[in-house]
């Protein structure tokens, strides 16, 4: 079960309050209004959220997290909840002041028939599962390029290589037979063909 909890303790009126819904906006998250006797639910995405009083006990349990605490003098906490998304879990883990490392590419050995469709341009995206190892790989990383290639060619084969400049990633849950039946979390990272070049 996922957690993590963040406290905000600043001082001044309502100061811990703004901080920690500032703190939610910067990620992506969406809140329902205050109230004095109970938290506020939490949600990953552009969301309207009504009161915790006023949620049934589903949407309660199906929270992404919760945003509690002295909202006038603080401190406030927002707390993971085991009903959190990938995409809710990656966005919380997000570091307050990232410093971006930079490596130059990020490289990805992809199927022939997948790296023919991202040459002929009509596949956009190759897809990474939400796991902590790509978790690791992407968050907080700056690349300059992204190198496709057709299985793991010797370094001087440059008809197995497609270079794209890195254009990030965005989250997305996708069906995809190589993935199974089921719907999965991935990291769809971006391949602009556009401005690619062949090495």
């Amino acid at each position: 079960m996922p957690t993590g909890t963040v406290v905000f303790s600043q001082s001044g009126t309502f100061e811990a309050a703004h901080a920690a819904e500032q703190w939610l906006r910067d990620r992506g998250f969406s809140y329902g209004p205050s109230q004095a006797d109970g938290p506020q639910a939490v949600w990953h995405g552009d969301c309207v959220i009504s009161k915790w009083r006023n949620l049934s006990a589903k949407d309660k349990r199906k929270c992404h997290a919760t945003l509690s605490g002295d909202g006038r003098d603080g401190p406030m906490r927002i707390t993971l909840c085991a009903a959190a998304t990938p995409e809710a879990i990656a966005a919380f883990a997000l570091p307050d002041a990232p410093e971006a490392r930079t490596t130059a590419d990020l490289i990805l050995p992809v199927k022939r028939e997948y790296f023919e469709q991202m040459c002929d341009g009509t596949k956009k995206a190759e897809y990474r599962l939400c796991t902590p190892y790509w978790l690791k790989r992407l968050q907080g990383r700056k690349y300059d390029r992204v190198v496709v290639t057709m299985g793991y060619p010797k370094r001087d084969d440059t008809e197995r290589r497609l270079v794209v400049p890195y254009r990030g990633y965005t989250m997305e849950v996708i069906t995809h037979a190589y993935f199974g039946p089921d719907p999965v979390s991935v990291f769809a990272i971006i391949i602009d063909i556009e401005l690619n070049s062949k090495i």
